[in-house]
């Protein structure tokens, strides 16, 4: 047993290869791995070894039994070991890895983790906006082209949900359905949760320009020579809200993603073994975690530069789009 006061851990060092993997300095340039020089006696013999620097490198290929990490398939055609970067072995026998962005509290690769877990975190926003403008236009184009009785109960069905603040609505909704089912089952309840809460303010603002579109001559016109409604409703007047729908959605995907990052953190979301950013940041609540090992608050910032960007595609879509931004 050799005891790391330095580092503040025992390990029982029961061969060679145990020792190789005790301390391992993270560089830009190299990997250093040390062994020796901290160690304190406490019973038993304790070896001391040379350096051993590993370069970080362009292009790697890699050796050995590892598989998880390698590219897999250049154009799916050819058989590849080729990384972009990564940690040159000068013996085969063995395998450093290198976290980029370090490690969490299990020792998983951080990096790895906010790759995978963007699959999620953005899909969860994209479906969730498709589902939520898809309810939004059939619901809002119907109230406003039909109006009268069904205008009246439709509405007052989307101030309802209006009337209840989204984040308070998405925890209830959340904390109906049981907490012990899988993440896949999860995923599939936060899309439809996401939407439900956020079709309904879309609705209205639909619904305003139907009423609008409906008056206009060529509308007229085809309800002049007998087309039917549900044609006219789906062929000439929802397709002029299009303008409204790309940059509306566009900015409203950075709320989903919110709204899943949020019920992660609080622990309403997805579970590990799965990853999402909020699932992530949950595990820089602590501030002892975060002065130890800031680099977990890096999915925030993952979350931050999003929807930053975003919003800007939408501001951007917003003036190309928007007759009155034009001269």
């Amino acid at each position: 047993e050799v005891y790391f006061g330095k580092y503040g851990y025992k390990l029982n060092i029961n061969s060679e290869k145990d020792i190789d993997r005790v301390t391992i300095r993270e560089r830009l340039e190299a990997i250093i791995v040390k062994k020796g020089e901290d160690m304190d006696y406490v019973e038993g013999k304790v070896v001391d070894f040379d350096y051993k620097t590993y370069p970080v490198k362009w292009f790697i290929k890699t050796w050995g039994a590892d598989k998880k990490y390698r590219i897999g398939y250049f154009f799916w055609l050819i058989p590849s070991r080729l990384h972009l970067f990564g940690v040159e072995n000068y013996d085969n026998n063995e395998y450093v890895r290198l976290y980029i962005m370090g490690a969490d509290k299990y020792g998983r690769d951080l990096w790895s983790r906010i790759v995978f877990a963007s699959r999620i975190s953005l899909s969860i926003g994209l479906i969730g906006m498709a589902i939520t403008f898809a309810l939004a236009l059939v619901f809002g184009g119907i109230s406003g082209f039909y109006g009268g009785f069904v205008d009246e109960v439709m509405m007052r069905i989307a101030e309802i949900i209006m009337s209840i603040p989204n984040f308070y609505l998405l925890i209830l909704l959340r904390s109906l359905l049981p907490l012990d089912i899988p993440s896949t089952q999860i995923y599939i309840l936060l899309v439809f949760i996401l939407s439900f809460i956020g079709w309904a303010g879309r609705s209205r603002v639909i619904r305003g320009m139907v009423l609008s579109i409906k008056q206009k001559e060529f509308v007229e016109a085809a309800i002049a020579i007998g087309l039917p409604n549900r044609k006219v409703l789906f062929k000439h007047v929802l397709p002029n809200t299009m303008s409204y729908l790309i940059v509306a959605a566009t900015l409203a995907i950075p709320g989903y993603i919110l709204g899943e990052a949020s019920l992660s953190y609080l622990g309403l979301g997805i579970r590990e073994p799965d990853a999402s950013w909020g699932l992530m940041l949950a595990q820089a609540q602590d501030v002892t975690i975060m002065t130890k090992s800031p680099w977990l608050l890096i999915p925030g910032i993952f979350i931050f530069i999003t929807v930053l960007a975003f919003n800007f595609v939408g501001d951007a879509l917003r003036d190309a789009l928007d007759p009155r931004s034009l001269g």
